[in-house]
């Protein structure tokens, strides 16, 4: 016999509707904690920082109703937690951060020492890619280099609360960015 209480170790995902013996879902195992599905809004940078941003957000999730154009997607919960503030206006205080960002946003200006913030992915020459400038074949010095993207609007991830040094309540989440191969002339250290 399952039960809906507000805390223990099985979550009822989805049961029939109704009284008595129905089929349930359970979730069986470790508590969820404070975790919860959110949806993204359009990434904003943060200033003087390379390849990190906040991102607006409201809780989300999966449509269960099978007539509706969105069945089976996340959708964002009207009544659901958000970083909107009591006026209903985007507080940036309450905006996400990316964990995966933090660790690639430093460039280094000279040779690092051990990994830099790419993994030790430095730099991708194209062959054919870039024009000759002599008929020698000389090759500027260029490539291509990747180049962090921001989380697209409308993913759907997973946000947990946590604490900052000062106490205050961060939302953080952890997702792949995407990468773009941008030419960039590029310093002499920079090539294998």
């Amino acid at each position: 016999m399952l039960t809906s209480v507000g805390s223990g170790s099985a979550a009822i995902l989805w049961k029939e509707e109704g009284v008595g013996e129905k089929w349930a879902l359970v979730e069986v195992g470790r508590p969820r904690g404070c975790r919860i599905v959110a949806i993204l809004g359009e990434a904003r940078e943060i200033e003087g920082e390379r390849f990190r941003w906040r991102y607006p957000w409201t809780e989300a999730a999966i449509d269960g109703d099978p007539g509706s154009d969105t069945f089976g997607r996340y959708i964002a919960l009207e009544e659901g937690l958000s970083s909107k503030g009591a006026g209903g206006e985007e507080d940036p205080s309450r905006w996400a951060i990316n964990r995966f960002e933090s660790h690639h946003s430093d460039v280094p200006e000279e040779e690092p020492e051990g990994t830099d913030g790419f993994g030790g992915l430095r730099s991708l020459f194209v062959p054919g890619q870039l024009e000759p400038l002599d008929p020698a074949g000389y090759c500027p010095r260029k490539a291509a280099v990747p180049m962090l993207r921001p989380i697209l609007k409308g993913v759907a991830i997973e946000m947990v609360a946590e604490r900052d040094t000062r106490g205050g309540t961060v939302w953080a989440f952890q997702a792949l960015n995407g990468m773009e191969l941008v030419e960039f002339d590029v310093p002499v250290w920079l090539y294998v």
